[in-house]
């Protein structure tokens, strides 16, 4: 049986009034008090559009080592924004992590964040919400492993480690040791990473080519390692395919980061 307060429902059912309120058989006072009480059911679906069917969603937020984040904001704005689109809904996170949107719409498509005045993420997952009435649990939790900080240090949760993204140009090996050696950002201690702790950043992109999270920024698949012996040549990693290898310390378009130890 369909729900007669719906908005659909009453604007129709004013409809019908207010052609009743216009048959010119009706006697005027009549007339008047139907149209009246059209103009009261019009108002009344104009004000239940935002109390209409709801659906919910919950779920979990996570570090890189499974450990859950209380105290985050999560969004929920619509994957496909209209001009009739409602905004994007908040929720806090619990001691355990868990969050819930109660009264998002019915079988529709949201995309879930989180934000922060005290650092950024790339984190974004797409999930879809039931039937009116029903609330789905995300499959699985929101895990967020980097954090960008305003001084431009990202941090990994995951292996404990803080990384600096380099200059926009190319650098040659030497330029790019010489960069990190000279960095002051967030203090000291930066140095060229290691092949094992680039190997540690691969992650599906779906949206890119480099396989790494988009929070590093890359404009290039490739970052420098480690000095070989020989001089003449480093160790580059490619996040295409995951490889090491070695290159001449001045074969171009090759990324610098930086990476050190939390003090």
């Amino acid at each position: 049986m369909e729900n007669p307060f719906r908005p659909e429902s009453l604007r129709s059912m004013a409809g019908g009034l207010a052609a009743l309120a216009r048959e010119t058989a009706l006697d005027p006072q009549k007339r008047k008090r139907i149209a009246f009480a059209a103009a009261v059911i019009l108002l009344f679906a104009f004000f239940s559009r935002g109390c209409g069917p709801k659906a919910g969603l919950t779920g979990f937020v996570l570090d890189g080592k499974g450990r859950p984040l209380p105290g985050l904001t999560v969004m929920a704005a619509a994957e496909k924004p209209g001009k009739k689109s409602p905004k994007p809904a908040k929720a806090e996170t619990g001691k355990d992590g868990s969050f819930r949107f109660p009264s998002l719409s019915p079988d529709s498509r949201y995309v879930l964040s989180i934000k922060s005045d005290k650092w950024t993420t790339s984190l974004a997952v797409h999930a879809g919400t039931g039937q009116a009435d029903t609330e789905i649990p995300l499959p699985a939790p929101l895990t967020m492993r980097f954090t960008r900080t305003p001084d431009g240090v990202i941090h990994d949760s995951r292996e404990t480690l803080e990384w600096l993204p380099g200059p926009a140009r190319d650098l040659d090996h030497r330029a790019a040791a010489r960069w990190i050696r000279r960095s002051r950002s967030a203090g000291t201690g930066w140095r060229l990473p290691r092949v094992k702790e680039l190997a540690g950043l691969v992650a599906p992109n779906p949206g890119g080519r480099c396989q790494i999270d988009p929070i590093f920024g890359l404009k290039t698949c490739l970052a420098w390692s480690e000095l070989l012996p020989d001089e003449r040549f480093a160790l580059v990693f490619d996040f295409e395919n995951g490889k090491a290898g070695p290159k001449a310390y001045n074969t171009p378009q090759v990324a610098t980061l930086a990476v050190r130890v939390p003090r």
